[in-house]
This record gives C-alpha cells, sequence and structure tokens, in this order.
C-alpha cells in the first residue's frame, strides 16, 4: 500500500487579505521543508460543508495539516514561515 502524502490546506474567502499573505508565507515554509508534502488551496465556497463542519472551519484563512487523511494540526490567521516550517517537521517528521 502506497503512503499518502502529507498536505498543507488552506481554505480561504474572497477579500480576504490575510489570505493572500498566509499563502505567500505557507510556500515558503514549503520550499525550506523539502519533504513530500502538497498544498491545496480551496476557497470556502469550494469546499463542500461537511469538511467545514467537521473540521470545525469558522475563520479565514484556515490551514490544515493533513497526514493520512487525518487534520494533524489547525490553524487560522498568519503567522511567519519559520513557524509553519516547525509546524511541517512536528507533524509530518
Amino acid at each position: 500500500m502506497e503512503k499518502q502524502k502529507n498536505k498543507v490546506i488552506l481554505v480561504t474567502t474572497k477579500g480576504c487579505a490575510g489570505c493572500a499573505i498566509i499563502r505567500k508565507l505557507i510556500n515558503e515554509a514549503l520550499e525550506m521543508y523539502h519533504n513530500n508534502a502538497t498544498f491545496e488551496d480551496y476557497d470556502v465556497s469550494e469546499v463542500d460543508k461537511k469538511f467545514i463542519n467537521n473540521n470545525h472551519i469558522t475563520d479565514f484563512p484556515t490551514v490544515l495539516l493533513v497526514k493520512d487523511n487525518v487534520t494533524m494540526f489547525k490553524f487560522t490567521g498568519t503567522k511567519p514561515a519559520i513557524i509553519i516550517h516547525r509546524w511541517l517537521k512536528v507533524n509530518f517528521g
């Protein structure tokens, strides 16, 4: 059985200034991370309501670190790229 990739999922909303900032910071952190992680970026209008409810998404931007389809860590707002990088290492190894 092939191991699933680790995912960073960003859920945003239209007109959100912080969403554009965190998108750039996530990409920067992933470049530092150098590991097997994919980045998925969605507007809340594109996401299934069940996903929103199951992950308790109420604020934007929301970032989820998902390993083997399990949310390992979630945060809202913007954080420095180095902090995101550390969270990637802690949650994904």
